[in-house]
């Protein structure tokens, strides 16, 4: 656990010294933005590090909520039907299932959905709904959960891992690596972006984002990747700068894909939950892809049958 608590106290260092530099550059026009997401990261780092020392059932819990405030903006964003009430209450209902699974490290947890709610989620849409327009509101129900609650419950499911030659310290090493890997590489590309701006890389979805801030963010990710890489995981220099690479590529696609939904949409954010971020599914956009990309590098290299 000492290799935890390490990393995370050079994170807390981190936003406090972030904290110090947005102070000392004054109250620049341009800077409230970058001032009021450090502000909101006071309260995201200290309940995420809590519960990840505390970890059992409260990392779990803590989970099932973010996934739940992430569907439930997505479900707010959406137009639904009348006729799709009863389905979208028993869809709340099926979260903490889906999280119960990974808690458990059960295989179900990756068959759940596709085996159960693929057929569940038209068969009730006919019973209780309406066939009008019901394909439709199935893809888009359907959809929305694999964005918002399979996804995202990869972190739980990694969370379960055995400590082993590739973590002695087991799963809670295996989230921190994942999370800060891709939290950190929201932030170099931010930075990058604002630093060198030039050419944007995919203007019709994120006029925001720019080439030289992909590129940045991905060559920042890959250096922490290898420097976490024997620090909190057991991965060779080769693994370690893949890791980096498919978390930074997966983080980035998850952003642009959530941004895709909003343009789509017609909305900016899903929600002002997190000041400067947006809401929940705002903040967690980046760990939607990078989340099962990572799960699925590890299956093939390491966890075997795990």
């Amino acid at each position: 656990m000492l290799a935890i608590y390490q990393t995370i106290s050079a994170l807390f260092i981190l936003l406090i010294l972030a904290s110090c530099a947005a102070y000392f550059l004054g109250s620049k026009e341009t800077l409230r933005d970058l001032k009021s997401r450090i502000l909101s990261w006071w309260i995201i780092l200290p309940v995420f590090s809590l519960s990840l020392i505390i970890n059992g059932a409260l990392f779990f819990i803590l989970l099932c909520f973010i996934s739940f405030m992430g569907f439930k903006e997505f479900i707010s964003a959406i137009p639904t039907r009348q006729g799709d009430r009863t389905l979208i209450f028993i869809l709340y209902l099926m979260i903490p299932v889906q999280f119960y699974f990974a808690w458990r490290h059960q295989a179900e947890f990756a068959h759940f959905i596709f085996l159960f709610l693929f057929l569940f989620i038209a068969l009730t849409v006919i019973l209780f709904g309406e066939t009008k327009g019901m394909l439709v509101s199935v893809a888009v129900l359907f959809w929305g959960f694999v964005l918002t609650i399979y996804c995202f419950s990869f972190i739980a499911y990694l969370n379960t891992v055995s400590p082993s030659s590739l973590s002695p310290i087991g799963g809670a090493a295996l989230v921190l690596y994942l999370v800060v890997l891709t939290e950190l590489n929201d932030v170099s590309q931010y930075c990058w972006g604002k630093l060198l701006r030039g050419k944007k890389i995919i203007p019709h979805v994120s006029p925001s984002k720019t080439i030289s801030g992909f590129l940045g963010g991905v060559v920042t990710t890959m250096l922490l990747s290898f420097l976490l890489g024997n620090f909190l995981v057991s991965l060779t220099l080769i693994q370690a700068l893949m890791a980096g690479i498919l978390i930074a590529v997966g983080g980035f696609l998850g952003d642009i894909l959530v941004s895709g939904v909003k343009r789509d949409l017609g909305i900016k954010d899903f929600s002002g939950l997190i000041p400067a971020h947006g809401g929940m599914l705002d903040r967690i956009d980046s760990l939607i892809l990078s989340a099962p990309l990572f799960f699925y590098f590890l299956k093939v290299y390491h966890l075997g049958g795990q």
